[in-house]
């Protein structure tokens, strides 16, 4: 049976030591490098945010983190497509992101969701985020994209309002122009062609 989304969606930011971030080229559709994610209840109709994240962290990267070590540090609803098959048209997710504040283990990729993982500093990500708003504007082509994505377009979106740890003064993504921000959700809330 196909699994039908949820509408509620988690995402965990996972540091290392030199406060570089985990994240991965997604082996399935929205293509894009991003932070661990996935859907709230597909392993278990009574899961929480905060039990997927512990879930997804295992799953994608096999990383071990704790319930009490996550901190909420965004939540809202997004209206971004969605890659689950559906019987209708996604309306979008309740996203629900967490800091892991401690966690164990060595990165394992899981070869049917992550392409690989890598760990990030903030000005590659925003190199990432640079990326994705050029390919939001024509200036790179989907042939390029689909070779060397940038930052999964709801990520810009979270990350532009999401404060950098350790400079709470200082956003995740900066977008010069705020304007930047329309065609990158036309990217992610729009039904593919």
């Amino acid at each position: 049976m196909p699994y039908v989304c949820d509408g509620l969606s988690v995402g965990v930011l996972i540091f290392d030591e030199h406060n570089r971030m985990l994240m991965i080229t997604r082996a399935k559709a929205p293509v894009g490098i991003a932070p661990v994610a996935g859907h709230v209840r597909d392993e278990n109709p009574e899961y929480t945010h905060a039990d997927a994240a512990v879930v997804e962290t295992e799953e994608e990267v096999g990383l071990t983190v704790a319930r009490e070590d996550l901190v909420s540090v965004y939540s809202r609803w997004h209206g971004n497509r969605c890659g689950a098959q559906v019987p209708a048209p996604s309306l979008g997710h309740d996203w629900g992101v967490f800091r892991a504040k401690k966690w164990s283990g060595q990165v394992q990729e899981a070869p049917d969701e992550v392409k690989a993982a890598h760990w990030y500093d903030l000005d590659q990500v925003q190199g990432l985020a640079d990326r994705t708003v050029s390919y939001a504007h024509g200036l790179i082509s989907e042939e390029e994209w689909q070779r060397f994505p940038g930052l999964e377009p709801v990520w810009v979106d979270i990350f532009s309002i999401t404060p950098a740890p350790g400079d709470p003064g200082r956003m995740m993504v900066n977008l010069p122009d705020p304007r930047d921000l329309g065609p990158v959700r036309d990217l992610y809330s729009t039904p593919p062609v």
